[in-house]
């Protein structure tokens, strides 16, 4: 019985969500959201024809795996208390300039990430770049990082996050997890961070400055940095061509296979490691 008692916990959404569900669907359902055309209505006149077209192209064995993500993914989110879609808070953030609109990273491909960064988490803070309504940082957060950090130029997805993770710490392993708005350009990467995930969320003269950021907090501070980006297949690999990075691996990306997952790290820790091996090695 007790048993049951904590399965039913755990699936049961909790009280304080089905509050910000059913505000979420008001919002939605509102006359001032529809004229708006912030209700996603193309999602919904979308779906037979992507049903269909799935189904003629990946056969029936991919589709039904697709219609049981798009399912579990929601489920998740209701029983976490989240929802990191924009359009259940009516918001729209396109392209604009170099930053790409928002995209959510898809959850199958955030545990092999995670398996790659740990298993000591404890000695790692990790920053998400763009991280819109928090998905990649609330996952982060449910391991033991020191410190989750994430970085985004909308203050309307900022402030969301922040209430969502506000909402559900005492469910996360983390303590410490925060949103900031800010610009990547200008925001000073903290001297502690040594994991970044960056899912193409801006190319061009942001992508440049984050990058310069970076490269000076690894000035002030030397330390061996993991940096995970993510990239349509269809798109050059802009962390190629930078001359303090190199490729480490590429780690699979499961069912999201449009995009390309590398793992960079800077070479001066590479470097540093090469050098300590040399000297263990003349030592002994």
């Amino acid at each position: 019985m007790a048993g049951v008692c904590r399965l039913l916990r755990h699936a049961v959404p909790r009280p304080d969500y089905l509050v910000t569900e059913a505000h979420a669907i008001l919002i939605q359902l509102c006359p001032f959201a529809i004229m708006t055309n912030k209700f996603p209505w193309y999602k919904l006149t979308r779906l037979p024809s992507r049903f269909k077209t799935r189904l003629r192209e990946r056969g029936i064995r991919d589709t039904v795996a697709w219609v049981f993500y798009q399912v579990s993914w929601r489920w998740y989110e209701w029983r976490m208390g989240i929802q990191t879609d924009e359009h259940g808070y009516g918001v729209d953030c396109p392209d604009a300039g170099d930053y790409n609109g928002y995209e959510p990273t898809d959850y199958r491909c955030l545990p092999t990430i995670f398996n790659y960064l740990g298993p000591d988490f404890s000695k790692s803070v990790f920053l998400d770049y763009g991280c819109g309504l928090g998905r990649v940082v609330i996952s982060a957060a449910q391991h033991p990082f020191r410190r989750v950090l994430g970085v985004e130029y909308s203050e309307e997805l900022a402030q969301l996050a922040n209430r969502q993770i506000a909402r559900i710490a005492p469910r996360l392993r983390c303590a410490d997890v925060q949103v900031i708005h800010a610009d990547a350009v200008t925001f000073a990467v903290p001297e502690d961070v040594n994991a970044i995930f960056l899912l193409n969320s801006f190319t061009g003269a942001v992508l440049e400055g984050a990058l310069l950021q970076l490269r000076a907090s690894l000035r002030s501070r030397p330390r061996e940095l993991n940096l995970i980006y993510m990239f349509p297949h269809d798109y050059v690999d802009r962390l190629s061509k930078v001359d303090w990075l190199e490729a480490v691996c590429e780690l699979p990306t499961q069912k999201w296979s449009y995009f390309k997952c590398v793992v960079y790290r800077n070479i001066e820790s590479q470097r540093a490691d090469q050098t300590n091996e040399i000297l263990s090695s003349k030592a002994d």
